[in-house]
């Protein structure tokens, strides 16, 4: 078990954030089914390398060096891939067989217990003939019967990414209408901004829950660059509007609403372009009476965090409808934080956050933007942070330490 020494610091200096997996896997689909091409700043995790894997099987011709995906597309495609429990590619790759007009054998997926009955009810209104056993699913898809479909909830929000993107991908004319739960949904914005990076026609209004894709597509092979991560370059921002100040380079043009969430935090932080820059300063920082949750899952630790120095107390919530195992971790962090010094509370259906001071010690997170977080807590503790499961960051984004050390930050181990 990993573990570093976070002390308190100072940050200073201008980032730049790997590249986000969900905006990867929304681009290797759509390119792999049509013209291919090349995308730079590319991150590899074990996310993306299965979803890689699985578009292979099906005839596709993906090959990773070091930041750079060389995508040859399908000329001939298969009909059977193994997913090997892998519940990214198990998403994409249903979607995409919804849409494909043709038959395709599954086999090892692992779709959430909650969404499998979901996926049946999808599959019978819009005619796709679905056969599920206990290790494997044929998809036959020859013809819709609908060319739109109303996603809700947390079932819905699991497939809308992988229905809009495998609808585009098979140039399918269609419209996935969403209730409002599921289009604040993270995984759809990054849908649509994999979109503008391809200059693809869609329609997507968050107020009126409708995201349309047409069927119009230049067919040109693509060269482009990602952009950096969104969470990551949130967490990033977030540290330097916890101590210090600085530069993070991202592309604000691109849509997402975590954006407006830390901008109204604290005047410090100036919007261009191409970067956010956070000036120096140590006021309180301005977080409004109640944060909605929903679309910002991975964005909850910081803010339990960045809640320490609020000016005023403030709720995250409500919580419903919510995963529940998701909950239950949110809880289990807040009981983590509360014991070196944070005052946070849940009272259903809502974390309830007081301005507090840290005070250091031993900490045990057990999910990877926890970690971040707690690293990020480090640098206003009173005295040395202890943070143990550092491997889970690792995992997610193997530059993080090595990131805050360039903008000074003390970190040891």
């Amino acid at each position: 078990m990993a573990s570093i020494i976070v002390r308190s610091s100072l940050l200073n200096g201008s980032l730049t954030a790997l590249s986000d997996d969900s905006l990867s896997s929304t681009l290797l689909v759509f390119l792999a089914n049509n013209s291919g091409g090349v995308i730079g700043n590319f991150s590899r995790t074990k996310k993306v390398e299965n979803l890689i894997n699985s578009l292979n099987q099906l005839g596709a011709d993906i090959a990773v060096e070091e930041d750079t995906a060389d995508i040859f597309p399908i000329l001939k495609k298969g009909y059977s891939v193994d997913l090997k429990n892998d519940v990214n590619s198990s998403k994409y790759i249903v979607g995409l067989s919804f849409f494909s007009g043709d038959k395709t054998k599954i086999l090892n997926p692992k779709i959430p217990k909650n969404c499998k009955k979901a996926l049946a009810q999808y599959a019978e209104y819009l005619g796709v003939r679905l056969l599920s056993y206990s290790q494997r699913l044929e998809i036959e898809s020859e013809f819709l019967e609908k060319n739109a479909i109303l996603l809700e909830g947390i079932e819905g929000s699991f497939f809308a990414p992988a229905f809009i993107t495998g609808a585009a991908a098979m140039g399918v004319e269609f419209l996935v209408s969403l209730d409002d739960y599921t289009s604040k949904y993270r995984g759809v914005y990054n849908v649509a901004n994999a979109f503008e990076l391809l200059n693809y026609e869609y329609y997507f209004k968050e107020n009126t829950g409708n995201f349309f894709v047409a069927r119009k597509y230049s067919g040109e092979e693509f060269n482009l660059d990602l952009p950096p991560s969104i969470k990551f370059s949130m967490y990033y921002l977030g540290a330097l509007l916890l101590s210090g100040k600085g530069k993070i380079n991202f592309p604000t043009k691109l849509n997402y609403p975590e954006i407006k969430i830390m901008e109204q935090l604290s005047s410090r932080i100036k919007k261009t372009e191409n970067f956010f820059e956070v000036a120096d300063g140590q006021e309180q920082l301005n977080f409004p009476a109640q944060l909605e949750p929903q679309g910002i899952d991975y964005l909850i630790p910081l803010l339990f965090v960045l809640g320490t120095k609020s000016e005023n107390p403030f709720k995250i919530g409500p919580f419903v409808p919510y995963r529940q195992d998701k909950l239950k971790k949110l809880q289990d962090f807040a009981l983590q934080l509360a014991q070196i010094g944070a005052k946070i509370k849940y009272v259903e259906p809502y974390f309830e956050i007081t301005p507090s001071k840290l005070y250091g010690g031993i900490i045990e997170p057990q999910e990877p933007y926890s970690a971040m977080a707690c690293t990020i807590a480090g640098f206003i503790c009173k005295s040395e942070l202890k943070v143990k499961n550092i491997e889970n960051i690792i995992a997610l984004n193997k530059n993080f330490l090595d990131d805050l050390k360039k903008l000074n930050a003390d970190i040891k181990g």
